[in-house]
């Protein structure tokens, strides 16, 4: 009887124990993306058409800094097909800068996908910003770590709506 009394306790240990070490990823805002960060969290998020597109947090997924005056972001998916967006600052980005869209001279927004108007299909298919904007909220040259927010908006040619990219926000340590 002793014997099935540890067992027991021993087994309810365990099962409370492992619940706790649950790993559930880095805390979300109201709308299911993760918070806007300034530490290297390696984030990349943001909603797309009202749908949220989180990249995935790794290196390979998530990729930007700073060289030759230019400042680049960029994140990908591979969810149900292929999806990347690009972010591009020319020329002497600074911490608390806002860049337009509509300035190409300045600065570009691009999302690829391999789907047509929703559909997956062989080809890559590249759609540029027309409107919106890029924030940086922290450009640390030292300690290499750029955040930032982002939103444009994307015209598709041969579908009847353009890519509303909403509520980006980034925060990746670059090497």
């Amino acid at each position: 009887m002793r014997i099935k009394t540890q067992i027991t306790l021993f087994l309810l240990y365990f099962i409370t124990t492992a619940n706790e070490c649950k790993k559930t990823g880095p805390p979300k805002t109201d709308n299911g993306l993760p918070f806007p960060t300034q530490t290297g969290a390696n984030i990349f998020a943001c909603r797309v058409n009202g749908k949220n597109w989180i990249a995935e947090t790794s290196i390979f997924h998530i990729r930007g800094g700073v060289s030759d005056d230019t400042l680049a972001v960029s994140a990908d998916i591979s969810d149900n097909g292929f999806e990347l967006i690009s972010l591009i600052v020319k020329g002497n980005a600074i911490q608390g800068g806002m860049y337009s869209f509509s300035d190409t001279i300045k600065a570009l927004a691009e999302f690829r996908t391999n789907k047509l108007c929703g559909i997956q299909t062989g080809a890559v298919y590249r759609y540029f910003s027309t409107t919106g904007e890029i924030g940086i909220t922290k450009l640390d040259i030292t300690n290499k770590i750029l955040s930032g927010t982002f939103s444009f908006i994307a015209p598709r040619i041969n579908c009847s709506d353009s890519l509303k990219i909403t509520d980006g926000r980034f925060d990746i340590k670059y090497y």
